[in-house]
């Protein structure tokens, strides 16, 4: 009697975990479901990402390409979901990837916003080899694309239709979580400017982690760049005049040593 019910039993068992774990058999090759990933646009040099702006946790906040710089807005934790898609959460956030307003068509900017169960924040990635994915908007042929396959820090992430352009494929990188930081670097590593606003002149006061090489940048607030130089940092405080004549206007101060990055927002007057 007991052999005659083992049999039963254990095709009920395999039903059981085919019927509730559908997701295992429709992982993409190469992503694994909760892990930490950073997204780079194929084909630029030097290297651009997928970036949550100012790695803000607000709902809305836009997400564009910046510069490959170490920091949470470039970090996002991929999760599968049981119908075969993902979802795309900013790291040490609860904000979700999604078109601007759930919208489907081609043109529609893309923000972070609070988790829904809707189809505008599930996303198909399909493998295009060597380590590169389409990522398609599910239930759409709108895919996550660079506007115009600009290489420029700050372009547009958008819809658009599936064109097999580089624009839309981006190469997925596993990355640990902890390196990552929701500050945009470590304790040592800060950054004050004065007088804010101001008008030609910054005063700009760096902690540097080392004695080496860092950039200074000064971006509008579409990621056009109205300053950028190459400087010698030491170890400890630094002192570093920086001098404008842009326009007046909300503007983006960055300052870079290794993969380190500090940022502050400035009202050039």
């Amino acid at each position: 009697m007991k052999n005659t019910l083992r049999l039963p039993n254990l095709i009920a068992a395999l039903l059981l975990v085919l019927l509730t774990a559908p997701a295992l058999w429709a992982q993409t090759p190469g992503i694994v479901s909760g892990g930490v990933y950073k997204f780079t646009h194929k084909g630029v040099t030097p290297a651009v990402c997928l970036d949550v702006d100012n790695n803000l946790a607000t709902p809305g906040t836009r997400i564009h390409q910046w510069l490959d710089n170490g920091n949470d807005a470039q970090r996002f934790v991929v999760t599968l979901q049981t119908d075969g898609s993902y979802k795309l959460m900013h790291l040490n956030t609860d904000q979700f990837v999604q078109p601007v307003g759930g919208a489907t068509e081609h043109g529609t900017r893309i923000e972070q916003n609070n988790s829904t169960d809707a189809d505008y924040q599930r996303w198909t990635l399909q493998d295009m080899g060597e380590g590169y994915y389409k990522v398609t908007l599910k239930g759409t042929n709108q895919c996550l694309e660079v506007a115009g396959n600009s290489p420029d820090p700050g372009a547009d992430v958008q819809l658009w239709d599936d064109n097999g352009n580089d624009a839309q494929r981006w190469l997925i990188e596993r990355m640990d979580a902890t390196t990552g930081n929701k500050r945009a670097a470590g304790p040592a590593f800060s950054l004050t400017a004065s007088p804010n606003p101001f008008s030609q002149q910054l005063r700009v006061e760096v902690q540097g982690l080392a004695n080496g090489p860092a950039r200074i940048s000064l971006c509008d607030m579409l990621g056009r760049s109205v300053y950028s130089e190459a400087v010698e940092l030491r170890r400890g405080p630094n002192t570093l005049p920086v001098r404008t004549s842009a326009p007046a206007g909300l503007y983006v101060l960055r300052v870079q040593q290794g993969a380190s990055v500090q940022q502050l927002t400035l009202v050039q007057r």
